[in-house]
């Protein structure tokens, strides 16, 4: 069973210096398994 996370609606800094006000990151395994402005959460995260 895979362990997955979504941080939902949270202001996104990234290292390349990209800024997101409301954006989502979805974590599978301890990895960023993707994030942005527009994703939708996987149907079953923690």
């Amino acid at each position: 069973m895979q362990k997955m996370l979504a941080l939902v609606n949270g202001k996104i800094i990234t290292m390349a210096g990209r800024f997101y006000e409301r954006g989502t990151v979805v974590v599978k395994e301890r990895i960023i398994a993707a994030l942005g402005p527009d994703l939708d959460p996987p149907p079953a995260p923690r």
